[in-house]
């Protein structure tokens, strides 16, 4: 936590150390640290014991203890407006989308790799790789300007492929633990997943409840309440679904999360305090996982053969054209579902679909749980391989696709600012610029205010007519209300 927030606060004060993403600057330190503990062998005190119990931690308390915080963080920072707007479209990229790649990436391990791993094996590890967390991503875009529509897209993606993708994995992991296969594939997929769905939306609607009752602002503890509230009903979600009930608690926890966000944000006591906590959660969460990837990525690297670096750079190469392959059969579809010209999909951000389908913290856990297996069942090299491929993997897509993905932004001219958007940022800088050079010509305060006012006239001429632009595109979207 230390490194994450000396991290954070040289970047928000170096704007030349502010292009490297969070999430790439955090790996980077777990690389150090991975190689000063592996290269001193262990002579690191406290520290070289903190790390080998980290690295002998069980997976299962990494998903336990950190995916409930992060899934529900993501799924109440979403703008409801916008994701109803592209909901449709997210599911369709989470859903299909997430066999689609499953399927790809099960071709290139089971066919293009030489390592002889079983269907099983092969089939959970294209689950892992479908998987995306854009984090770096997703904070990219909003600090660039480009379209919310594209941005809730890549977001909302990432958030249900999650809750999929981990539907996906469980089924095929239960068969390398063998189970018998056949039609209990689709009753296992059906049931983790519409059971996680089904449960997620009752314990939303409990909690909803619950924080209704405690939302008087003129008591000073039902903001505590409401605080508590949420991140209880994250960790019951998860657990009680995911090892009580037996179904998928990713998406328990993501439905819990959207039913609170829908229904509870205009009974909040405090929403900006809640927000900076959940804030401060996601960053704990984010900082902990990303430099553990660091470590365990470097880690892996000592126990694979050179060859595996080679197969590691066309894995980098396959998995995003298997990616892009996904986007553009699938591009049809999302448009015809998306509803309106808003949420239509160009070329150009179908590529920024495809670029910024990073890889994470969830298909680190999951590997890890797949590594525990295997070195059970006498596949030690193998268990390496699949963390060497999935957290090499992880690496390149942050180390190359989150830091290039601004250039690609600004190539396919997805960051220009709206008129009106440009007129306001511009405005204080303008007028600073103007005072600044009429008191250096010795000009009187009432003559620039004049020649001020002439120029703000210009401005709000342009703001107008964005205002009317948008008057109207509010009323295709709601309709005639003389209809009603």
């Amino acid at each position: 936590m230390l490194s994450g927030m000396t991290i954070t606060h040289i970047t928000s004060r170096c704007p030349r150390l502010g292009i490297i993403p969070y999430t790439v600057a955090l790996l980077i330190v777990g690389y150090c640290i991975g190689f000063l503990d592996i290269e001193t062998g262990g002579g690191l005190g406290t520290l070289s014991q903190s790390i080998s119990l980290w690295i002998a931690m069980d997976p299962h308390l990494l998903l336990f203890a950190f995916l409930p915080v992060l899934l529900f963080g993501d799924a109440m920072s979403i703008v409801w407006h916008d994701f109803q707007r592209t909901a449709a479209q997210c599911v369709l990229l989470a859903g299909p989308g997430v066999l689609i790649g499953t399927a790809l990436m099960y071709l290139v391990a089971k066919y293009i790799f030489p390592f002889g791993w079983s269907d099983f094996e092969c089939a959970a590890f294209g689950s892992v790789l479908a998987a995306t967390d854009p984090v770096a991503v997703v904070g990219l875009l909003k600090e660039m300007g480009a379209s919310r529509v594209l941005t809730m897209q890549i977001a909302g993606e990432s958030l249900l492929n999650d809750g999929v993708a981990i539907v996906v994995w469980l089924v095929f992991f239960n068969f390398m633990k063998g189970g018998e296969a056949g039609a209990e594939i689709l009753w296992s997929f059906l049931r983790l997943a519409a059971g996680g769905c089904a449960f997620g939306v009752v314990c939303g609607l409990v909690g909803s409840r619950w924080i209704s009752l405690a939302s008087d602002r003129l008591v000073h503890t039902d903001s505590l309440v409401q605080v508590t509230l949420t991140i209880t009903v994250a960790y019951v979600s998860f657990f009680v679904g995911e090892n009580e009930l037996k179904v998928s608690g990713v998406l328990a926890t993501i439905f819990t999360a959207l039913m609170v966000s829908r229904i509870c944000k205009p009974l909040l006591c405090d929403k900006d305090g809640l927000q900076a906590i959940w804030h401060t959660l996601e960053f704990f969460g984010n900082t902990i996982l990303f430099v553990l990837c660091g470590v365990f990525a470097y880690t892996a690297c000592k126990k694979v053969e050179w060859a595996d670096f080679a197969w590691l750079g066309l894995l980098d190469i396959l998995g995003n054209l298997a990616r892009g392959l996904m986007i553009a059969m699938l591009a049809p579809l999302v448009n015809l579902v998306g509803g309106s010209d808003v949420t239509r999909t160009t070329w150009r951000e179908c590529v920024v679909m495809t670029w910024g389908g990073l890889r994470g913290a969830v298909g680190l856990a999951l590997v890890l749980s797949m590594r525990d297996l295997l070195i059970q069942q006498g596949k030690e090299y193998t268990a390496n391989l699949m963390v060497f491929f999935i957290s090499g993997f992880a690496t390149l897509t942050l180390l190359i696709n989150a830091t290039t993905c601004s250039l690609l932004l600004k190539y396919l001219g997805l960051t220009k600012m709206a008129a009106s958007k440009k007129a306001f940022s511009d405005s204080l800088a303008t007028d600073e610029r103007f005072k600044a050079v009429h008191q250096h010509l010795g000009i009187p305060v009432m003559q620039q205010s004049s020649i001020l006012k002439s120029i703000k006239s210009s401005r709000h001429h342009i703001l107008r007519r964005e205002l009317d632009m948008l008057l109207e595109h509010l009323e295709e979207e709601l309709g005639d209300p003389s209809q009603d």
